[in-house]
């Protein structure tokens, strides 16, 4: 560049400083009403909640109880995480899932653990070999059939049990007490109030022996027997309640 040549300033428009003031006007309204809007939707409130799943065992008031309190936080604000897990305290449910519906309503699908039994009367096993306790108030008012069983045969015995409970139900019978001692040999209980002794081995294919048999064979007798041995490799004995001494062939087994 020649040193000599002159630089002239900028040239100022008239009114374009109050034109510089009014874009940033314009920008900083446009990004308060933005921050407004979003205050706005961040604080929108949850307004329906809706619970899906067949409920038996849990309460409204206890699902009640622990939605509430968290809707406080708004639609977007709410924790699910702590909601699932606050949900998940209650002893009855198995699975819970929270999902957001768009714009403010929230979806809760439950699902509740499926009692197999009693368990030594402590608890309640499930259909998985899992144990869960209610209160013991509870407790003492399920119907439910009762497993007694060793700790360490806790799957065992619950797997045990479904096989033996289809195959009643098959025969339009129930098991009521599943009692698997110490040495893992297996006693039943009907809902008639048959005693079975199953023993160690072979359990299920015992006890399907017994149910071919049952409908033309014993259950016409079923008031005078005391209980069913099924201990044998080819048959059974049968112990008679007293005064009623019959013999095994006027069964026909």
């Amino acid at each position: 560049m020649d040193s000599g040549e002159r630089v002239e300033p900028p040239i100022l428009l008239p009114g374009g400083r109050w034109v510089s003031l009014l874009l940033l006007a314009l920008l900083l309204f446009g990004i308060g009403y933005w921050l407004r809007q979003l205050y706005f939707v961040l604080s929108w409130p949850v307004t329906s909640v809706s619970v899906e799943g067949e409920l038996h065992y849990v309460m409204p008031q206890q699902l009640e109880q622990r939605i509430v309190p968290q809707l406080a936080a708004g639609f977007l604000h709410l924790d699910i995480e702590e909601l699932e897990q606050s949900l998940q305290q209650l002893v009855w449910l198995d699975r819970v899932r929270v999902r957001r519906l768009w714009p403010q309503s929230l979806l809760i699908s439950l699902e509740e653990q499926q009692p197999l039994a009693l368990w030594n009367r402590k608890a309640v096993i499930n259909r998985r070999g899992e144990l869960f306790y209610p209160p013991p108030e509870q407790l003492e008012q399920l119907a439910l059939p009762e497993i007694y069983a060793p700790t360490g045969a806790r799957e065992q015995s619950a797997g045990l049990f479904l096989q033996l409970q289809q195959l009643a139900e098959r025969s339009a019978m129930a098991l009521v007490r599943f009692d698997l001692d110490e040495r893992r040999s297996l006693e039943l209980e009907l809902a008639s109030g048959l005693l079975l002794k199953v023993g160690r081995s072979d359990q299920v294919q015992r006890v399907e022996r017994l149910l071919r048999i049952y409908p033309a064979g014993i259950e016409a007798w079923l008031e005078r027997i005391d209980w069913i041995d099924l201990r044998y490799t080819n048959g059974l004995a049968i112990r008679w309640r007293m005064n009623h001494l019959y013999r095994g062939q006027e069964l026909g087994v």
